[in-house]
């Protein structure tokens, strides 16, 4: 089993993450950019994918997977001007449910 720490800010003043195994271990730090923060992890049922949500504090949240053993990271689908929010796995790992925003859009249209 996988935990996954999440500390209030990088030294860059940015949020980010590092999984470590439920039995101790050094954390493995996966998401860490100065440019970005990254928060809501979501571990795959199966173990093999992380999810997340990434983006600069002045632009669109990313959706983004990334492997367990760092590296592979990747956005998932969406243009340039979504935004993401509350992402989750099915039960099954096959699916990803996630709230999302076009930006620059305004609700009374």
């Amino acid at each position: 089993a996988r935990l996954v720490i999440i500390p209030e800010h990088s030294a860059v003043g940015n949020d980010y993450f590092r999984p470590v195994s439920a039995d101790g271990g050094e954390p493995l730090n996966l998401s860490a950019s100065p440019a970005t923060a990254d928060w809501g992890p979501a571990w795959r049922p199966d173990g093999r994918q992380l999810l997340y949500l990434s983006g600069a504090p002045d632009g669109p949240a990313r959706l983004r997977v990334i492997n367990p053993e760092g590296g592979g990271a990747r956005d998932l689908a969406g243009e340039a001007d979504d935004t993401y929010a509350q992402a989750a796995w099915s039960p099954d790992g096959r699916l990803i449910a996630a709230v999302r925003a076009r930006t620059g859009v305004l609700a009374s249209q």
